[in-house]
């Protein structure tokens, strides 16, 4: 595994988590607000602002690996490297 990605998600926060989970399948920003609603029960809910934070913070940690122009489409297309910390 990454060393910077241990270091950097290690401990994971439950924001992060869930938004990783949600991204074991393609998703798109909207979808992901409401599969953690749905996942939690509508205990977890995250704001755009959050989601992006969180979106835009992995993609910084994966960005030496992938070419791709959105954020979003980086972090999925390497989420493995990201639920190996599970």
């Amino acid at each position: 595994m990454d060393s910077h990605i241990r270091k950097v998600y290690v401990p994971m926060t439950e924001t992060g988590f869930y938004i990783l989970l949600c991204l074991r399948e393609e998703a798109h920003d909207y979808s992901i607000i409401q599969k953690v609603a749905a996942l939690t029960d509508g205990e977890i809910k995250i704001s755009p602002g959050t989601l992006y934070g969180s979106l835009s913070k992995m993609a910084k940690g994966m960005s030496k690996h992938s070419k791709s122009r959105y954020f979003t489409k980086k972090v999925a297309e390497f989420h493995g490297n990201f639920f190996s910390l599970l």
